[in-house]
């Protein structure tokens, strides 16, 4: 769960212990799952709007008060949101890209 979001050194080492040296041959997706690295390559693909899980996160249909909560808080606390984030089971985003028109 915590693999994508280990320091590159730390996933090497672990890919190595788990798998042996000659799993590096591979090499490894160092940009897998973070959401920062992945907002950073949407834009740079010329989406305008990014979304995450707590962006989309509709607060009316929380039944759990606590929950609630902490998804607010995540929408306007940055480190609340990237602990939120870390511990969601997917990376999801919804991105949009403006049309051109010719």
């Amino acid at each position: 769960m915590f693999y994508s979001w280990l320091p590159d050194a730390g996933r090497c080492w672990l890919r190595r212990k788990v798998h042996g040296d000659d799993v590096m041959k591979l090499g490894i997706d160092f940009n897998q799952f973070r959401y920062p690295l992945r907002r950073r390559e949407f834009r740079r693909l010329g989406f305008s709007q990014i979304h995450d899980r707590v962006d989309l996160a509709d607060l009316e249909h929380i039944s759990a008060p606590g929950k609630a909560r902490i998804a607010d808080a995540a929408k306007s606390i940055g480190l609340v949101r990237a602990v939120v984030l870390t511990f969601c089971d997917v990376t999801r985003f919804v991105c949009v890209k403006p049309s051109r028109i010719e």
